[in-house]
């Protein structure tokens, strides 16, 4: 991938396991790989990567299927004009938890999993909800918020002791941690892309899940690599 690096395209090997991943539909569930045709777009053949002989077949003699693999590449490449290429996320852009996992190397079935946060491969994306609706249970009711536009106040799941393997995890200087953030729920399934953040505090606290049950939690101070932009913290903290 030499010259997808002279380009100034970001890449390394998450990147490169995404795209395997999706072209050969391994990404996908089992039911999506039915909806996609269950035949590999893109094949490794001893490290070399070729059209699949349906694909291309389909490509050569069916011209709406031509015209219709030109028009998403085509609307690829304009989308992606929004977005910075040097970088695997850009600032500020909005991902679904499926995007993230697909980025990073996951598969779509890690996505239904995620929920919050999850820790795996010394990556750990965290996706906040920062307006709680009134619907939601009250025992998943956290007060993660922004403190200034460099810090970030956020809670694990309840349950959750700060020796646990989990915090361990999280805690570990080589775990990348990235921070998603959407207002509330109505702006549907995508969160904004605050960047990278580094833990500088941790603290063990209890937390009211109902009535009659006090579960641990751990309050996490983390520290944002990019200062929010000031339109962008309006947002939330208006």
């Amino acid at each position: 991938m030499k010259s997808v690096r002279e380009k100034g395209i970001f890449y390394n090997e998450s990147v490169e396991k995404s795209v395997e991943q999706v072209m050969s539909l391994e990404f996908f569930k089992k039911a999506n790989r039915k909806k996609y045709g269950m035949e590999q777009i893109v094949k490794d053949n001893k490290n070399i990567y070729q059209i699949s002989e349906k694909f291309k077949n389909s490509f050569e003699n069916n011209p709406d299927f031509k015209l219709l693999v030109l028009d998403a590449i085509k609307a690829g490449l304009e989308n992606a004009k929004e977005y910075d290429i040097t970088k695997p996320f850009s600032l500020y852009q909005r991902y679904s938890r499926k995007d993230v996992c697909r980025i990073i190397g996951w598969t779509e079935g890690d996505s239904s999993t995620v929920y919050g946060y999850k820790v795996k491969e010394n990556v750990c994306p965290i996706f906040v909800t920062y307006s709680k609706s009134d619907a939601i249970e009250d025992s998943i009711k956290y007060q993660d918020k922004f403190i200034n536009r460099d810090i970030f106040q956020w809670y694990t799941r309840h349950n959750v002791k700060i020796n646990s393997n989990e915090m361990k995890k999280i805690l570990n200087k080589n775990t990348t941690i990235q921070l998603f953030v959407k207002k509330n729920d109505d702006e549907g399934s995508d969160f904004y892309y605050f960047g990278e953040v580094n833990v500088v505090q941790a603290e063990q606290e209890e937390f009211q899940v109902n009535s009659d049950k006090i579960e641990p939690i751990v309050k996490v101070q983390l520290k944002l690599k990019n200062t929010v932009r000031q339109d962008k913290y309006k947002l939330f903290e208006q």
